[in-house]
């Protein structure tokens, strides 16, 4: 197949700096996914924001959106398949092909549930009914990462069942396997950006965490500055920032658990799969796609609640150490959490199910073609 993904609006990036460059999760999927499925034999081009990166790489052939001639290339030799992502609008490019795929992996603008609803909450959720039929009349299918994703879509855009199908975030497994490292005992470990509740893990749980165990250590990274946040450090909080991924992948085998109150509805959730590939289990808010990486309590601990609230934090902190009184089921949850990712998140298996989804689309809708 010939697959082209069009990614206007994400992060600029190519394989020459993808590795060395703070970049999100959408960003990651997209050069892992796009790798795999160049690898499985296929014909792939990527349309983004590379700048003066663009080119060949091991199969995949990386666009300038705003400097190539890429639409021009696109006529001459129509994808198979257009692979839209994120923006939304950009399912009516003027691109010829077979079939058209939109990727979601983002928050939507407008939460299922919240407990302080903003005034243009009810005209929002309306114009995204009304746009929505739009959307999805100009798409073969919906890809989204997760059960939680597929929801909002239904809810949201009123998108048909039988054109959404689950695949799953994936994370760089290898990266995951081989002997445990020594853990501290009480090593906690934040990751994601920190607009996603980090201000009230530090004021409001990590204190009372660190007053019961004085010990305990709070490390924070993210690719994502940090510096707004330091004036709410304090004893046994340590900033790391952005660091290699190799050096993360370390500090996260080294961590006890993950501490992640995340105020907002999370649709993949990158950071808390690497910390369960790691055998780091996270205490997390439920909100999003928690729950379900937290499956019945056997992966993770899913604190219900609303992030920001005292009750919240309280039920946070003794969810925590809960956790920590019980270290047989915190070994129990570690291995199942490491079990649990490292068979359904690895980038081969999800470039595979890639491949199938393309291909099963256009098969349902006559156009795949021969060679």
């Amino acid at each position: 197949m010939r697959i082209w993904f069009l990614a206007r609006n994400l992060q600029s990036f190519s394989p020459a700096s993808a590795q060395h460059r703070p970049i999100g999760g959408s960003e990651i999927a997209l050069y892992n996914v796009a790798q795999g499925l160049a690898g499985l034999g296929h014909e792939v081009v990527v349309v983004n924001r590379c700048g003066p990166e663009a080119g060949r790489y091991d199969g995949t052939r990386y666009y300038d959106v705003t400097a190539s001639p890429w639409q021009s290339e696109a006529r001459a030799q129509p994808p198979d398949v257009l692979v839209v992502c994120r923006r939304m609008l950009d399912v009516g490019v003027g691109i010829p092909t077979r079939a058209r795929v939109f990727w979601a992996h983002d928050y939507q603008g407008v939460p299922m549930e919240t407990p302080h609803p903003a005034p243009w909450r009810p005209l929002a959720i309306a114009w995204r009914r009304l746009t929505g039929p739009w959307f999805h009349a100009r798409v073969d299918r919906i890809v989204v990462i997760s059960r939680f994703l597929g929801d909002v879509c239904r809810w949201l855009y009123r998108a048909p069942a039988e054109k959404l199908v689950i695949i799953p975030q994936g994370i760089e497994t290898a990266l995951f396997r081989g002997p445990d490292r020594r853990r501290g005992p009480l090593r906690f470990i934040h990751t994601s950006t920190p607009d996603r509740g980090l201000s009230g893990l530090l004021t409001d749980i990590f204190p009372p965490l660190r007053q019961a165990f004085p010990d305990a250590e709070l490390h924070l990274y993210s690719y994502m500055p940090l510096d707004a946040y330091r004036r709410f450090g304090g004893p046994g909080v340590v900033f790391h920032g952005w660091v290699p991924r190799s050096e993360l992948v370390a500090a996260l085998r080294e961590s006890t658990m993950m501490l992640y109150p995340s105020n907002g509805e999370e649709m993949g959730c990158m950071a808390v799969l690497e910390s369960m590939a790691a055998g780091a289990p996270a205490v997390t808010s439920a909100l999003g796609v928690l729950p379900e990486l937290a499956g019945d309590g056997t992966r993770g601990v899913a604190v219900r609640g609303w992030p920001g609230t005292p009750e919240f934090s309280r039920s946070f902190v003794q969810a925590t150490t809960d956790l920590l009184a019980h270290p047989d089921r915190l070994e129990r949850m570690r291995a199942a959490a490491h079990e649990y990712v490292m068979a359904r998140h690895g980038w081969d298996a999800i470039a595979a199910q890639w491949q199938q989804v393309l291909s099963a689309t256009l098969q349902s809708s006559g156009k795949l073609m021969s060679g």
